[in-house]
């Protein structure tokens, strides 16, 4: 994130300090996947683990806020307009993120995947993404605003 390396070994993740690396947060369970916040966005990153999603808030020493402790998840991605995407083995969950603290994040949409086997979630634009699954099909989604 902003040419900071950042990284996840197990359950910790770390970041490199002067060359050293550095425990920024240690999470639940091992580490899944990570995102990287977008260009012009808050810098943070979205960390899925078999037990939670969480986003760590890099500009807010690296506040870890546990969005969901229901379900595994494992794909990740943000979108531009403030969303954050994820996939538990069934669901699509669409998250809604806020720059302030105060703020809580929300659930706004979960949809039925048509496959478990999820390989990645690809941005397109502020409200559109895809999902690729191992099989070759591309699904592609709109956030309902």
């Amino acid at each position: 994130v902003d040419k900071q390396a950042l990284f996840a070994i197990g359950r910790m993740l770390l970041c490199m300090v002067r060359g050293k690396p550095s425990i920024q947060a240690l999470l639940d369970s091992n580490v899944s996947c990570l995102a990287a916040s977008l260009p012009q966005t808050a810098r943070r990153v979205a960390v899925s683990t078999s037990k939670s999603l969480s986003v760590v808030w890099l500009e807010r020493n690296c506040y870890v806020e546990t969005i969901c402790k229901d379900d595994g998840y494992g794909q990740v991605a943000f979108l531009s307009g403030g969303y954050l995407i994820a996939t538990t083995d069934t669901y699509l969950r669409i998250f809604r993120l806020f720059q302030r603290s105060s703020d809580v994040t929300q659930l706004v949409e979960e949809r039925l995947l048509q496959s478990r086997d999820v390989v990645a979630i690809l941005p397109l634009n502020a409200d559109h993404f895809g999902v690729l699954y191992r099989n070759g099909l591309l699904e592609r989604f709109r956030v309902q605003r």
